[in-house]
């Protein structure tokens, strides 16, 4: 085969080109081919090469193959094209298959460089921090029971239950779910003479009203080695706690396979179940594990455990087979599913009582607890500031808005009594009868002091044998009528302005509202200097109560006030005046006060207030009104069918009826007692309603000051006893003055100053004990924190058992059977920790930083001044125990 010279070059190649000739075709053809583009490794065809016809001196086999179709040299370049093509092509390899990896994400060059604050503290918690996660984490299902599972050694009660029973599988069907529930049936048993014990837990699934039977856990304990339950107490006892823990274990393990876990925890020993609850004291090691498991699993969104009592061997088929479950596991006849070893071990050695708080802290962020630590620091959170009544407790009386008129009404009444002794229930009923609300007495003859009796407050001063004056004010009329309202009055609303024999002034500030009350007996125009002292004390008095909202007094003048003196009197003429009313006239001008006995529009029938001996008779007995009050309606009389009790019936009782405005510049107030039903809070339904109303409580989250965060508590509980525990208010006492001064206080007068100074000793004695008793030192400057120093949830119970009854417990109008109630139920919402280095130092517990904590210890001169007063009072053992925290 020949080629042409160099010279003479073949036109390029090209994978497509124009038709070939008719005898190439058929050629072509001929082979199988088409002149269609084709895949590499196909002959290609250059048509731009000469034909035959062309005048050459050598042929190329590819000329020839393209001018001889009939010959075989077309297949033979064919065939070399091939070969050359698949020499020089790129061999295209296919790519490997990927392998499927974990990819690795690494955010640790996205996070900011870790930060530490100087000031901030930190505790390990005591439990490890995979707990968590190995309690949350599905078991295998070794525990479920085959479909047809039956043994003829089950108790007669359980196998007659088992026909009627659902199959398993259908409990989980997804349209099921929504309504899936579980009922789980505890026991234990104890053999002591053989020193074993087992425990047995029965799990039954509920989908509506159709029941199946899911599994059962059960194992022994005492007499079992390998066993990670270590015997503590009574073996029958610990074995009930263990299959109440176990049971507790696998709903929480269940959380980790469904999203809502509803059981219903049945048992039959009452000292296992309800210590797990809280709702009675936990007993031991034991009974504190199983209550903090409760609290932990109870503290999980998404599972709801309630406990039920069933009483054991009563013919309960479930109840039935756990009681066989745990003979059996006990004497190991028989081997039952057991829950994880692992998981057992590990809760069982660890100390889990910060499990529940950390759950807690996961949810609602009201502690700052990250991964198994508490981190807390001194820094000063934004308060707000509260308002005074949220700092004292009031109420409002009126209902009135600011500035705003307020109708009044009043009954008044004054009479020089002659002597109240012995006779003072004589003149109380009278008084009672006629609806008199303020009384002024002259002469009462009684020892001075404050006497609450069955209708009215009685205020005395000292009689000095044959003088004395009172005030009367009726308890349940009250001081007036404001509104539709009785404006009542306590003996802590009185403040004595002034007491003498002969005058008596005080001041009852009820809320906003200022009432001033005066009752005096003016010395005879024979004793001129005794006389001139009198006014000039009362002048000064009238001058400093003429601004208060209404002023209203009795006395007995022993003189007759001019008529139509300027605004004082009118021009109702009873007798000639004397230089004793003279000088009573401008007194009561300067102070703004006037007489409505002396108006002939105003007074009522005769004037007469004291008749003589020898029969003259006289106006000199007059009661007097002044203040800022607008008074509408006045009535004045005398009531001549009054008796006083006395032999001579000498003086008269004088009447006044007021009506009125009174102008309030903010509502009445007065501090608020409220008084609660304290039977009915520690009464079976009042312990349910404490509990579910504590589960909705919503908790603030750490930064909220620890001001406001008692103040939502304090509302949200005194709403709650507002609401359901509500007793009508009544008469409140000290409780530390002892009950010997209260029966002495209630004899209806008190005989000599000698029974006086033994009761104002005793008061005075009981109150510093009381005092020392809350005084001691509580601040440690060289504290190492640990976690055992942090109270948890079981610490915090043990103080609120410890509440006594009838005792406030430090909140503000909050008994104590409030919190006594339901202890167990406070872990979700006190975060006051009570043990005494903790209250100073951490932050939210009212005391702030460290700095700050120092303002409420004392130093060593106070202890030693303390620890003496203790000893004089015997009580050093007692207290020197809470000196030396």
């Amino acid at each position: 085969m020949t080629y042409p010279s160099c010279g003479d070059r073949l036109p390029p190649l090209r994978r497509e080109g124009p038709a070939l000739t008719e005898g190439a075709r058929s050629s072509h053809a001929s082979h199988g081919f088409t002149d269609k583009a084709t895949a590499p490794g196909t002959p290609v065809v250059c048509a731009e090469l000469p034909s035959h016809e062309d005048n050459w001196l050598l042929i190329t086999l590819l000329e020839e193959s393209v001018a001889s179709p009939v010959s075989e040299a077309f297949f033979l370049a064919a065939t070399l094209l091939e070969t050359l093509l698949e020499h020089f092509a790129v061999e295209e390899v296919p790519p490997a298959p990927r392998e499927l990896t974990a990819s690795r994400i690494d955010l640790f060059p996205l996070l900011p460089p870790p930060a530490f604050g100087l000031d901030a503290d930190s505790v390990l918690l005591p439990h490890s921090r995979c707990i968590l996660r190995q309690l949350f984490s599905a078991w295998p299902p070794t525990w479920l029971f085959p479909d047809d599972w039956s043994d003829a050694l089950l108790p007669p009660s359980t196998l007659q239950c088992l026909g009627s029973l659902l199959p398993r599988a259908e409990v989980f069907q997804s349209k099921r779910l929504a309504n899936l529930s579980f009922s789980l049936y505890t026991d234990g048993s104890a053999t002591p003479a053989r020193g074993t014990s087992g425990y047995a837990v029965v799990i039954l699934g509920h989908a509506g009203s159709e029941t199946a039977l899911l599994g059962s856990l059960g194992d022994q304990i005492a007499g079992n080695q390998a066993s990670p339950w270590v015997p503590d107490g009574p073996l029958a006892l610990h074995a009930e706690h263990i299959a109440i823990a176990v049971a507790l274990l696998w709903t929480m393990q269940m959380r980790g396979v469904i999203e809502v876990v509803q059981c219903s925890l049945y048992f039959d020993c009452t000292a296992a179940g309800w210590s797990a609850t809280g709702q009675w004291q936990t007993s031991g090691p034991a009974s504190e594990f199983v209550h903090h498991l409760y609290m932990t699993a109870k503290a999980m969104p998404g599972i709801t455990v309630e406990f039920a009592h069933v009483r054991g061997h009563s013919g309960d088929p479930w109840n039935d087979l756990a009681d066989h479950i745990a003979k059996t596991a006990a004497g190991q006849q028989t081997v039952w599913p057991r829950p994880p070893e692992e998981l057992c071990r590990a809760v069982a050695a660890q100390d889990i009582s910060w499990l529940a708080p950390e759950m807690d802290a996961r949810v609602h962020h009201a502690a700052p607890i990250f991964d198994g630590i508490v981190h807390w620091s001194d820094t000063c959170f934004a308060r707000a500031p509260l308002q005074p009544q949220q700092l004292v407790p009031i109420t409002n009386e009126g209902g009135c808005a600011d500035n705003e008129l307020k109708d009044f009404s009043l009954l008044a009444a004054t009479i020089n009594i002659q002597s109240l002794r012995n006779k003072c229930k004589y003149v109380e009923e009278q008084l009672v009868a006629r609806g008199i609300q303020l009384v002024f007495l002259q002469e009462t003859k009684l020892p001075g002091g404050t006497v609450t009796s069955e209708h009215y407050l009685r205020l005395h001063t000292g009689a000095e044998s044959h003088w004395g004056v009172g005030i009367w004010i009726h308890r349940k009329l009250g001081v007036l009528r404001l509104g539709k309202e009785a404006l009542h009055v306590d003996e802590s609303d009185v403040a004595t302005l002034h007491e003498t024999p002969r005058l008596l002034v005080v001041l009852l500030t009820i809320g906003d509202l200022r009432i001033g009350l005066l009752s005096g007996h003016c010395p005879h125009a024979s004793r001129p200097q005794e006389r001139i002292d009198f006014l000039n004390t009362l002048a000064p008095l009238l001058q400093r109560l003429k601004q208060t909202n209404l002023l209203v007094g009795g006395i007995d003048l022993n003189g007759r006030v001019p008529p139509d003196y300027t605004g004082v009197s009118g021009s109702l003429e009873f007798g000639e005046p004397d230089d004793t009313g003279w000088s009573f006239a401008p007194i009561l001008a300067d102070a703004g006060v006037w007489i409505p006995s002396m108006y002939t529009q105003l007074h009522c029938g005769d004037s007469t207030t004291y008749v003589h001996p020898n029969g003259q008779q006289h106006r000199i007995d007059y009661i007097l009104l002044g203040g800022k009050a607008l008074v509408d309606c006045v009535r004045s009389e005398v009531d001549e069918t009054f008796d006083n009790g006395s032999p001579q019936e000498d003086h008269l009782l004088l009447q006044l009826s007021i009506t009125g405005n009174i102008a309030l510049a903010r509502r009445p107030s007065r501090l608020l007692r409220p008084t609660y039903d304290r039977e009915k809070i520690l009464s079976e339904e009042g312990r349910v309603r404490i509990r579910r109303t504590l589960a909705v409580f919503q908790h603030p989250a750490w930064d909220v000051h620890p001001d406001q965060h008692c103040l939502q508590m304090e509302e949200f509980l005194r709403n709650e006893l507002d609401t359901h525990f509500a007793k009508p208010p009544v008469q409140r006492r000290a409780s530390y003055i002892p009950d010997t001064v209260w029966i002495s206080n209630a004899e209806p007068f008190i005989s000599g100053e000698q029974d006086k100074a033994m009761m104002s000793n005793c008061i005075a004695k009981a109150k510093n004990t009381f005092l020392y008793q809350a005084a001691f030192r509580c601040y440690d400057d060289n504290v190492v924190w640990s976690a055992e120093m942090l109270p948890n949830y079981t610490d915090i119970e043990k103080v609120l058992r410890g509440i006594r009854r009838n005792k406030a417990a430090g909140l503000d109008n909050i008994p104590g059977e409030m919190l006594k109630a339901a202890p167990a139920a406070y872990h979700r919402t006190v975060r006051d920790k009570t043990q005494a280095l903790c209250r100073d130092e951490l932050h939210p517990l009212h005391l702030g930083s460290k700095k700050h904590a120092r303002r409420f210890g004392l130093d060593e001169e106070d202890i030693n001044e303390l620890m003496s007063t203790v000893k004089e009072f015997a009580l050093a053992e007692d207290l020197s125990f809470k000196v030396s925290l």
